[in-house]
């Protein structure tokens, strides 16, 4: 005999527009949009009319939080972001040193066109240890000859981390920028970095 699997779908009508509900997927007609609900039931993705009830795009929330009350911290994108929440520039590869004053890691070098990222804050982040005192890291605009106001970062572990600076200052246009790194406190040790990257965050 065969097996007969009946599937209900659960719809109203609301003011002459249907309100539908097709497994994790939630058809909102009143309000003018789309979601999808988490294995929780929580709304996790809404397509349409945002909660303002003005702005219509797409939104992504991360998991436990509910896309209609999400912060813009607590989403993964939205359609009102310029940019993903988070990405980076990657460069840079192992490198040494032992010195107590800045030294140029000019095979660290990337060109970053600052004013391509006008609502981000920008962090150094560095994945590097020290053997013994604390080791710093900075980035170097090479164009105006001066370093990035705001991007050191600095750490005292002797185990393998990763760490940022705060938010730099960002210049204006186009810049070629390469790393400096030095080790203070702790000679004759040395300070090791094995890769780094130029981070934007939206703000």
């Amino acid at each position: 005999m065969s097996k007969v699997i009946r599937q209900d779908t659960a719809k109203r009508i609301l003011g002459g527009k249907s309100f539908q509900v097709l497994g994790h997927l939630v058809i909102d007609g009143p309000n003018g949009r789309i979601m999808v609900t988490a294995s929780d039931g929580t709304n996790q993705v809404l397509i349409g009319l945002f909660a303002n009830k003005t702005t219509n795009g797409i939104k992504v929330a991360r998991d436990g939080y509910d896309v209609l009350t999400a912060t813009d911290a607590q989403l993964v994108m939205s359609s009102e972001f310029t940019q993903p929440r988070e990405t980076n520039i990657g460069f840079g590869r192992w490198n040494f040193t032992d010195v107590d004053t800045y030294e140029d890691l000019i095979d660290c070098s990337c060109q970053i066109d600052f004013d391509d990222w006008p609502d981000s804050s920008v962090y150094l982040e560095i994945t590097g240890k020290t053997g013994a005192g604390t080791a710093y890291y900075q980035l170097y605009n090479s164009t105006d000859s001066e370093a990035v106001a705001g991007s050191e970062a600095s750490t005292t572990s002797t185990t393998t981390t990763v760490f940022r600076s705060g938010a730099m200052t960002k210049p204006t246009g186009s810049k070629l920028c390469f790393l400096q790194y030095k080790i203070v406190g702790g000679s004759p040790a040395f300070c090791d970095i094995y890769t780094s990257r130029i981070v934007m965050r939206y703000v």
